[in-house]
C-alpha cells in the first residue's frame, strides 16, 4: 500500500501577506490535506511580533527567520532555510517550492541530492521567473541550479512557453492550472445581502444597493496600472455619480493614491480599502472586476470570473488565453486610459451585458479550472516525482 504524500511547500510570503501566489497556494495545501497528504508551509517571518509556528486552515505553517531584504539579508534568511530543510530532509518526500529564485536554489542546494525538488514559476512576462534569471544579481547562478529540479510546475500556457523559451526541459515541465470554487449564481439578494456584511464590519464599506462597484485586487502601485485604472474614473464618475471603485490590497503607493485622487475630486469615489485574505465577499458585493496591471498572474481575474463577475483587463498575453473578448469580459490595449475608462462604462451602464459576462467566465471556471483539477494533478506529479527517486 502506498504511503501517504509527505509534503513540504517552501515560499517567500504567505498569511497574512497575501497575494495571488499565496492564495494559489493555501488552496492546494488545504485540497491536499483533506486527501490525507502531511503537508507543511515553509515561509519567512516577516515581522518579529508574529509567532514562528501557526495553523492555516488545519495546514501547519512555520516561519523562519531572518526574513529575506536583499544582499546580506537575503542570503542569512536562504541559509537559514537550508539549514530547516537538511534537518527535517527526513520528514518529507517531495519539496514544492513557489518561484525559481533564491529558495528554489537554497532548497536545491540543501535536499535535492536525497529529495524530489519541484519548482513553481508563479508568474510570466516583466515580473515572471525567466526574466528574473536575467536580470537579477546571481540570477544566472540561480538557473543553472534550478535546472536540477525533478520538475517545473507552470500555471498559464504564457508561463510554460517562457521556461521552454528558457531552455528548461519540456519533458519535466508540467502546465497545471490554478484551480477555483465557483461560487453560487448571482442574485441581487445575494449581491445586497454581501454588501450589507461588509458594511456592519467597517462603516468604509458602506455601499448603497443601487450603486455600481468595480473591483480591483492586487498591490497598490504604478507598476500594476493603478494610475491608469484612476485616471480613466473621471470620465465613468461623470456618467454615474454612484459609481464607485474598491482597490483591495497591499498599498505601498498608498500617498501617491491618495493626491491622485484628491487631485482629480475622487476621494470618496475610490477606496483602497485594505488587504483581505479572503475577497469572497468583496467579490459578491461587486458588479465588475478590473484587472489593469500590464503583467503578472491571473489569479485575480480567476477569482473573479469564479464569482461570476464581468471582466475588464488589458489586453496582453497573461490575460488573453483566459479572458474571452466579447464573452466573459473586455479587453483593453496597454496603457489606453480612454479604451479603459470606455469599457468599464461599458458594462457598468448594462446589467444585462453584466450578467451575461459573468455566467460565461464562471461557466469556464467550472469546466476547466476546478479546484479538485488542480489539487489531483498536482497530488499525481508529487507522487510520480517520489517514486522515481524511491526506484533508483
Amino acid at each position: 500500500m502506498t504511503k501517504p504524500l509527505r509534503l513540504v511547500i517552501v515560499t517567500r510570503r504567505f498569511w497574512p501577506l497575501v497575494g495571488a501566489p499565496e492564495k494559489a497556494l493555501a488552496r492546494l495545501a488545504g485540497g491536499l490535506a483533506s486527501c490525507g497528504c502531511s503537508v507543511t508551509i515553509v515561509t519567512f517571518r516577516w515581522e518579529p511580533h508574529w509567532p514562528a509556528e501557526i495553523r492555516f486552515h488545519e495546514v501547519p505553517v512555520v516561519r523562519i527567520s531572518p526574513c529575506p531584504g536583499g544582499g546580506w539579508k537575503t542570503w542569512r534568511a536562504t541559509r537559514a532555510l537550508k539549514r530547516w530543510l537538511r534537518a527535517r530532509q527526513h520528514d518529507f518526500d517531495v519539496a514544492y517550492v513557489s518561484m525559481l529564485q533564491y529558495e528554489a536554489e537554497a532548497t536545491i542546494k540543501a535536499v535535492g541530492a536525497r529529495v524530489p525538488v519541484v519548482l513553481r514559476a508563479e508568474r510570466g512576462g516583466r515580473w515572471g521567473d525567466c526574466l528574473w534569471q536575467i536580470d537579477a544579481r546571481g540570477g544566472r547562478r540561480i538557473k543553472h541550479a534550478c535546472t536540477a529540479a525533478a520538475s517545473f510546475v507552470a500555471p498559464t500556457p504564457p508561463v510554460t512557453r517562457e521556461l521552454e523559451a528558457a531552455g528548461y526541459a519540456r519533458p519535466r515541465i508540467r502546465q497545471v492550472l490554478n484551480g477555483m470554487v465557483p461560487s453560487p449564481p448571482r442574485t441581487a439578494e445575494s449581491r445586497n445581502a454581501a454588501r450589507a456584511a461588509l458594511a456592519d464590519a467597517h462603516a468604509m464599506l458602506k455601499l448603497s444597493e443601487w450603486a455600481t462597484l468595480a473591483l480591483s485586487t492586487g498591490r497598490i502601485e504604478r507598476a500594476r496600472g493603478i494610475e491608469h485604472l484612476v485616471a480613466a474614473w473621471p470620465a465613468i464618475a461623470r456618467q454615474w455619480a454612484g459609481a464607485r471603485l474598491w482597490l483591495a490590497g497591499e498599498a505601498p503607493e498608498r500617498a501617491a493614491l491618495v493626491r491622485q485622487t484628491d487631485s482629480l475630486g475622487l476621494s470618496s469615489r475610490i477606496v483602497p480599502v485594505g488587504v483581505f485574505d479572503d475577497v469572497d465577499a468583496l467579490m459578491a458585493a461587486a458588479d465588475l472586476f478590473i484587472s489593469p496591471a500590464p503583467e503578472g498572474s491571473p489569479n485575480g481575474i480567476l477569482e473573479a470570473m469564479a464569482a461570476a463577475l464581468p471582466v475588464v483587463a488589458l489586453d496582453v498575453p497573461n490575460n488573453r488565453w483566459l479572458v474571452e473578448d466579447g464573452r466573459s469580459g473586455l479587453l483593453v490595449p496597454p496603457g489606453d486610459v480612454p479604451g479603459l475608462a470606455a469599457a468599464i462604462a461599458r458594462l457598468a451602464g448594462d446589467a444585462r451585458l453584466r450578467s451575461q459576462f459573468g455566467a460565461a467566465g464562471r461557466e469556464r471556471v467550472a469546466r476547466e479550472f476546478a479546484l479538485e483539477r488542480m489539487v489531483q494533478e498536482h497530488l499525481a506529479l508529487f507522487c510520480d516525482v517520489r517514486d522515481s527517486v524511491s526506484k533508483k
